[in-house]
């Protein structure tokens, strides 16, 4: 019988994932920048709470982009003359959704 013994396989997969994680967020980096700027600059705006709301966040796998303003939930749906309805989801659909990336209103 032959018997074959690895040392250090898992570590070498983990640094393989991280350095993997590391290129791909560093690819989509400037994708996700623009998508904020254009999500930025289509958000209705009376007081511009909405508008300076958009945040990146990074994540294990990718970017969020969030808004926890509480009504940019209602400007989505179409509550302002200023923006379509879901002017968010278009917008990200737009850019391809990158993967990786969240796009996430509260």
């Amino acid at each position: 019988m032959i018997r074959i013994s690895l040392s250090g396989v898992k570590k070498t997969f983990a640094k393989a994932r991280a350095d993997i994680d590391a290129e791909a967020r560093l690819k989509m980096t400037p994708v996700v920048v623009a998508l904020k700027q254009e999500l930025v600059r289509n958000t209705p705006i009376d007081t511009g709470e909405a508008r300076d709301g958009w945040e990146m966040k990074p994540t294990p796998t990718g970017f969020a982009l969030t808004n926890d303003v509480e009504h940019v939930k209602f400007l989505n749906e179409g509550s302002s003359q200023q923006a379509p309805s879901y002017f968010i989801e278009a917008i990200a659909l737009k850019y391809g959704k990158p993967l990786g990336l969240i796009v996430q209103t509260v």
